[in-house]
């Protein structure tokens, strides 16, 4: 007999038919490949008469003969004696069929990673569910410094996402999401839940899938949350946050391309809380890989007016979207704790648009303006830590002219109103 390995909701399976009613069972799960070799966890069974029965399973280098003559052997232990004594299958095809399997395993695995002939789609547009927080088909990290209100507006656009409400964002697109809690306990989140509810006109106990894992890591958690999303059919998942998913050392590039993994196998559309280091509030705390690989990095400022809380939306870094992109909340608390949710403007928080970064163009002629109404190329460049070639696209635009050289290098000037007429 001769194992046939097919994937199968992301598993390698496998059947061998002995008799009528009796089929052995092979499967292999948590595929992956280490520097040691191919792993997965390999589960041997038997299906006699539609009922299934484990005989014995194992996590561990399917390259390693002795592992594999030790799970056979365990399974083959568990078989029943009827099934033995018959004879359909013996021992030795036993231990063949699974090396065989075993080997087919990586190939097998990969091939659903397989590329085909791609044509270019005029008709594709970018799809928010919320803009521009969260868009259809990618994953976006909110950074901001603590407690500036992060977690507040991620479990926003939760409800919004999940109820389709237009209070905050408009347009909005309506989709079962998910909330990920690995920061915050359980009565906390759903008190806070209750009131966003209410702020936002719904009924206070809407309901919203949240995976409550206070102190535990992503890997904990992973399987059960990948379980639910296929039970509850969301299409898209809150983290928060990133800092708290236990990924290994956030400066190490290789955790941070392994949360980034995960989140991608999870949902398609996925928004991740992240933490800014002190210095920097437009920079994910710890390894660059994780901005690298967002497809939206959404920098949230906030300012604080008595009993209210201002919150700006900027991108700051996007695939398929334009950078700078602003939106703004207004969240309105009352003695007990939040009442009110609304959009707001830069009018009733003026902070907001102050913390905004200027553009490349707009440091340019700052720059220029601050050094007496003339610059080189390389002062500017070495002035703002700018590269050359940025700079010279922004002096080559009408804005500047250039003004006689009185050195090697060619200076530019902020073009008068008289020349632009």
């Amino acid at each position: 007999m001769t194992v046939t390995p097919t994937l199968v909701d992301g598993d390698v399976v496998a059947e061998v038919q002995c008799g009528e009613n009796t089929t052995v069972l092979f499967k292999a799960e948590n595929v992956r490949r280490t520097r040691t070799g191919d792993h997965a966890r390999v589960k041997l069974g038997l299906r006699n008469h539609g009922n299934v029965s484990l005989l014995g399973f194992n996590n561990f280098n399917v390259e390693r003969n002795a592992d594999r003559v030790s799970l056979s052997n365990q399974a083959w232990q568990r078989m029943p004696e009827a099934f033995v004594n018959a004879e359909l299958y013996t021992k030795g095809q036993f231990k063949a069929d699974l090396d065989d399997f075993c080997l087919a395993i990586w190939d097998t695995h990969t091939a659903q990673f397989g590329g085909d002939m791609a044509h270019g789609d005029p008709e594709y547009t970018t799809e928010w569910y919320c803009p521009p927080l969260v868009m259809k088909g990618g994953g976006t990290i909110l950074v901001a410094k603590g407690g500036s209100g992060k977690s507040f507006t991620a479990q926003t656009a939760a409800v919004t996402i999940n109820s389709g409400s237009s209070r905050v964002w408009y347009p909005v697109m309506c989709a079962p999401t998910g909330y990920i809690n690995l920061e915050r306990s359980e009565a906390s989140m759903r008190g806070r839940l209750a009131r966003i509810n209410a702020a936002m006109g719904l009924l206070p106990n809407e309901p919203l899938y949240m995976l409550e894992a206070r102190g535990k890591s992503i890997d904990t958690i992973y399987q059960a949350a990948k379980a639910d999303i296929e039970r509850y059919e969301l299409e898209v998942i809150v983290l928060d946050s990133i800092s708290a998913a236990g990924r290994g050392d956030l400066n190490e590039n290789a955790p941070a391309n392994a949360l980034m993994d995960m989140l991608n196998a999870l949902s398609a559309t996925w928004l991740a809380v992240a933490h800014s280091p002190g210095h920097d509030r437009n920079k994910v705390f710890g390894s660059e890989m994780y901005a690298n690989r967002a497809d939206l990095v959404v920098r949230l400022t906030s300012q604080q007016i008595q009993d209210k809380l201002g919150v700006g939306l900027s991108i700051i870094k996007a695939n398929d979207a334009k950078i700078g992109q602003d939106h703004y909340i207004k969240y309105q608390f009352n003695g007990t704790g939040l009442e009110r949710i609304a959009k707001a403007d830069l009018e009733e928080f003026p902070e907001l648009g102050a913390s905004k970064p200027m553009s490349r163009f707009e440091q340019v002629k700052t720059f220029i303006q601050d050094q007496g109404g003339s610059a080189t190329p390389k002062e500017i460049s070495d002035g703002l830590e700018m590269g050359r070639t940025n700079v010279m696209r922004i002096l080559a635009t009408d804005a500047f002219t250039k003004i006689p050289r009185e050195g090697r290098e060619q200076p530019y000037a902020l073009k008068s109103n008289d020349e632009e007429r």
